[in-house]
């Protein structure tokens, strides 16, 4: 099963073009993805195994290229700078205390 590379980009979403066009399964000469089977002598369950497989593409490109669920951890130290920002005023991050500044030498 060969699929052009021109129409599956205008329906797979583009943050997953990068993945899908490092896979083994695309051919960059040609710009197409060709997706083969031979399981079976049937040709129809040969089909219905490369439709498979590139569900299985679309779906590891979408783990690749789509950030995981935030952690915890993650979560509460954005909500303690959040709450800083909100307690400090504005322009709170980028405050001297905050940002290291040069060092310097004790005499």
């Amino acid at each position: 099963m060969q699929i052009p590379w021109e129409p599956l980009s205008r329906w797979v979403p583009s943050l997953l073009h990068h993945e899908l066009a490092s896979s083994r399964y695309f051919l960059a000469k040609s710009g197409r993805i060709q997706i083969s089977s031979q399981e079976t002598r049937a040709q129809r369950d040969n089909a219905r195994a490369c439709i498979t497989k590139m569900h299985s593409l679309l779906v590891e490109a979408g783990a690749k290229a789509v950030p995981g669920q935030t952690s915890d951890v993650q979560a509460k130290r954005v909500k303690s700078l959040y709450v800083l920002k909100l307690v400090c005023g504005v322009g709170a991050l980028s405050e001297p205390f905050l940002v290291k500044g040069p060092r310097t030498k004790d005499a």
